[in-house]
């Protein structure tokens, strides 16, 4: 199998170099990116451009797909102009400094364990990623981004943010790998490189020493956000690594516009870097509606701060142009979701309104199971207390120093853990988004604070003290990067991972001998009082043999949401009452799936329980995977 994850990895490399490369190259703003800070911007615009694009292709003409033909020609294109302008000597070749090298190698090791962990557990994890290797599965098949789940699924998507697939699909359609194999390499290599937006924002406004110690941060001392394996949270994941360098792009754009707008002929120029700040900052939003919402606030305080710099200038009206020109193109850019996306967020908060008033106390206990997260999560879902202890203590260091990164990371940080506790307002259309979701992102200020800090640390130094101060902090992380990396690759919760090749077997056997229209009940698990999903490889049936199964997916409304926790609470009823049985035949369930794993939780559908039932026929046992059918004896 490795031939086609390499394959996985060198498409990837191109894809997340090439198409950046050109837009830096034809808008000319390379020369504002020395050093490393250039392939970071390089890889940031390049994995913006998929979902811009194919969201844009959809929205002018929805029946169009993306060949892998076409794929080829876009990016021999931008090849093309990479190569061309390096044969005339326009692109700057920067000779990289000590600590540069430092980060790469860096960079090099976070790589390396994310692979790993890929390659020892090759089908993703948890609940969410069955949706997420359907989605990349049509999107490659079809060329362009799904409306609707379907086949697999009678689900709309119009709510949901697609920009992921963009990317994985391009890697499925160029490599034909398996839509699970490219979607979880693909999200892998964005968890290696997740910790390059908080070095471009440290090497920016901090300095280079912070810099490499926030990535050494985010990518191997902190468990998020590798730990986001575990649970397939993967496009929360991929715009959460474009977020920062969005958040850079945007404010060195601003800086143009005040400093240079009066020059009219550097007009275009100016605009043309409001362009590419526009498409990473659409990006981030359409990876992750979410994610834009824990954006919002750091842009504002960015924009703030540049607004408080320049106060008493009479340089806020250049400001405000930009404002308008990367608001402008960032809107034209996110048009082509923004209206259906808002349509469904709205039907949803009908929804969600008629239900509570019908079942009050199923809103209240999914409310509590949904957003409360106690104290004890914060070390658990954010980061270990030693790490938060080292925050606190590089907080105040980069406070004394008036570092003004640290005072931003603190505030954003602070104004996170208020999003995440709007919930307790009441008001349905702030409770976008739970303590939970907040608590992972929180590695993105803690790298930026503990990195400024760091930077704070040297500076307060005398003067001849420094280098020697810099060579022994850099010796401490590269001391600890090792067994740092080790743990990033054993902090696995292996109960997460459904699939086994026992399971993958059985899915093949499933295809030669049960009929098309068959469906399954499976292992199941509520997580909220209306909402279950799987909880062994039975769950991955759609995807490995195109049945159907009780357990549906994670972004389910509506009535099909209502149908499957029917399903799912006989499935559940199933594991101590024989007599589920018959209510799970006149349901249309006619089959049972055992997987090699079972429920992580509980016993679950026991076959040494279910074999002793009459109603029941054992058709398949291999490796600890079981395949039954249902046989009503009154029938």
């Amino acid at each position: 199998m490795w031939v086609v994850e390499l394959q996985v990895l060198g498409v990837l490399a191109l894809a997340l170099w090439l198409p950046g490369h050109a837009l830096l190259i034809i808008t000319k703003g390379a020369d504002h990116w020395p050093g490393l800070q250039l392939p970071i911007v390089v890889i940031g615009l390049s994995a913006a451009s998929y979902p811009v694009f194919y969201y844009g292709v959809r929205f002018v003409a929805p029946s169009v797909g993306l060949t892998s033909t076409f794929l080829w020609a876009i990016l021999g294109l931008c090849g093309l102009v990479v190569v061309f302008a390096r044969l005339r000597g326009q692109q700057r070749r920067d000779r990289w400094q000590l600590l540069e090298w430092v980060a790469v190698g860096l960079v090099a090791l976070t790589l390396a364990t994310r692979l790993w962990v890929a390659n020892e557990y090759p089908y993703p994890a948890w609940a969410d990623s069955l949706h997420h290797v359907l989605l990349t599965g049509l999107t490659a098949e079809a060329g362009r981004l799904p409306y609707t789940l379907a086949p697999y699924f009678p689900v709309d998507v119009d709510m949901y943010h697609l920009g992921f697939y963009a990317i994985a699909g391009t890697v499925q359609g160029l490599t034909s790998a398996p839509a699970h194999t490219a979607l979880l390499w693909t999200a892998q290599v964005f968890s290696g490189l997740a910790g390059l937006g908080v070095y471009l924002a440290l090497d920016r406004y901090s300095g280079r020493v912070g810099a490499v110690v926030g990535l050494a941060i985010v990518g191997l001392f902190s468990f998020q956000p590798a730990f986001y394996v575990n649970w397939g949270r993967f496009t929360q994941l991929a715009s959460q690594a474009l977020l920062l360098t969005a958040w850079v792009v945007t404010l060195e754009a601003l800086r143009s516009f005040v400093h240079d707008w009066r020059q009219t002929h550097r007009r275009a120029e100016i605009i043309a870097q409001a362009l590419l700040a526009a498409l990473l900052t659409a990006a981030v939003c359409l990876l992750h509606f979410r994610v834009a919402a824990f954006y919002a606030p750091a842009l504002l305080l960015g924009i703030m701060g540049w607004a408080w710099r320049w106060r008493g200038q009479g340089q806020w009206r250049a400001l405000f142009i930009g404002l308008v020109w990367i608001g402008g193109l960032t809107l034209l850019l996110i048009l082509p979701t923004l209206w259906t996306a808002l349509r469904a967020y709205i039907e949803a908060l009908a929804y969600t309104a008629t239900v509570a008033a019908i079942d009050p106390a199923t809103r209240g206990e999914s409310i509590e199971r949904y957003y409360a997260f106690p104290w004890s999560t914060v070390t658990a879902l954010a980061a270990p207390t030693w790490l938060w202890l080292l925050t606190a203590v590089a907080t105040i260091g980069g406070l004394a120093r008036r570092n003004p990164l640290t005072l931003f990371a603190l505030t954003w940080l602070l104004l996170l853990v208020l999003e995440g506790s709007a919930y307790r307002l009441g008001i349905p259309a702030l409770m976008f988004t739970n303590m939970g979701a907040v608590l992972i992102l929180l590695y993105l200020p803690i790298g930026l604070l503990v990195g400024a800090g760091g930077e704070a640390l040297v500076q307060a130094l005398p003067l001849p003290w420094q280098p020697r101060a810099v060579a022994a902090l850099m010796l401490v992380v590269l001391v600890g990067a090792l067994p740092a990396a080790r743990l990033r690759i054993t902090q696995i919760e292996p109960y997460r991972f459904f699939v086994t090749e026992a399971d993958v077997t059985a899915m093949t056997w499933i295809q030669r001998h049960i009929p098309p229209q068959a469906r399954f009940a499976v292992n199941t698990e509520f997580w909220l009082p209306n909402v279950a999903h799987g909880t062994d490889a039975g769950y991955w049936i759609p995807y490995f043999t195109q049945r159907e199964t009780t357990a549906g997916v994670m972004i389910m409304r509506g009535a099909y949401l209502q149908q499957v926790a029917d399903w799912s609470r006989a499935v559940v009823q199933l594991e101590a009452d024989p007599g589920a049985l018959n209510q799970l035949y006149a349901m249309g369930v006619e089959y049972i799936y055992l997987g090699a794993r079972g429920h992580y939780a509980r016993p679950g559908l026991n076959l040494e329980t279910l074999r002793q039932w009459p109603d029941l026929r054992l058709l398949y046992e291999h490796d600890g995977v079981a395949i039954l059918q249902i046989t009503p004896q009154n029938r």
